[in-house]
């Protein structure tokens, strides 16, 4: 079994630096891990590469932060309304 090589680490730490990104913006650990089906103990496991990410983790957190944009975008279109 090959090693680890600095193109697959490298690959391995976007996907940890991404999914931090998508714990911030989803609201914190909790609200991650409801999204990936673990506890805020196993997200915060995950994110310092005690556990690893799979495609259906990520994909489920890019799922999460389209429908929290999507209710983003109609609460700055109910502001504009009350403002014109």
């Amino acid at each position: 079994m090959p090693g680890p090589t600095s193109e697959n680490m490298g690959h391995a730490a976007r996907r940890i630096v991404l999914m931090d990104r998508a714990r911030v913006a989803l609201g914190g650990a909790a609200k991650l891990g409801e999204v990936i089906g673990v506890g805020r103990r196993g997200v915060n496991h995950k994110l310092s590469a005690d556990r690893g990410l799979s495609d259906a983790e990520l994909n489920a957190a890019a799922d999460a932060i389209e429908r929290r944009a999507r209710d983003l975008d109609s609460l700055a279109d109910l502001l504009r309304q009350v403002t014109a």
